[in-house]
């Protein structure tokens, strides 16, 4: 990511757009990913397809979001932060890249090995051939599953800490 050419203090508007779409679809898939074992029906469809769908779309959501992180300029670093303050930021922010790359793609293997066909928004997506082995992405899956809600809980008690204790608003820059 670029350094910012002037002393700004926000990121760039399409980066806070996409920052923002993706927190809510990812709310959203959390929220339907624990309404699939109750097969609950939202807008006529069940749980799963909306988890698929918003899923999906949090995927390619990302790979937008780090073409323009990395085209763009950054907000200048928050001076207040102390240094284990940024580096808990920073491995918080790589984690949640890794988990929103690896879920969906647990979640696609973890369709099709359990004969299932993924879909997105009800167009049908290909089927790769995988071994039964496979059937250990669920596990994969929900773990990391768990590990997002976790995180997201991290995110926004630091983003809450920062508000309320150190007078420093976060949300500003985003």
């Amino acid at each position: 990511m670029k350094s910012s050419p002037l002393n700004i203090d926000r990121y760039h508007p399409g980066l806070r757009l996409i920052h923002w779409l993706m927190a809510i679809l990812i709310i959203a898939v959390i929220a339907t990913g624990l309404m699939i074992e109750d097969k609950v029906t939202i807008a006529g469809e069940q749980a799963v397809f909306w988890h698929q769908s918003f899923g999906l779309t949090v995927f390619l959501l990302v790979w937008i979001r780090l073409v323009l992180r990395w085209s763009l300029y950054k907000p200048l670093p928050i001076r207040m932060l102390k240094r284990w303050e940024q580096a808990i930021s920073k491995l918080v922010h790589i984690l949640f890249y890794i988990l929103i790359i690896m879920l969906p793609i647990s979640g696609y293997i973890m369709i099709v090995a359990f004969g299932g066909k993924p879909h997105w928004f009800g167009f049908n997506l290909p089927i790769p051939l995988l071994p039964e082995s496979f059937q250990t992405a669920a596990t994969a899956h929900v773990f990391m599953g768990f590990f997002m809600i976790i995180l997201l809980g991290i995110h926004i008690l630091a983003v809450v800490k920062h508000r309320l204790i150190a007078k420093v608003n976060l949300l500003q820059r985003m």
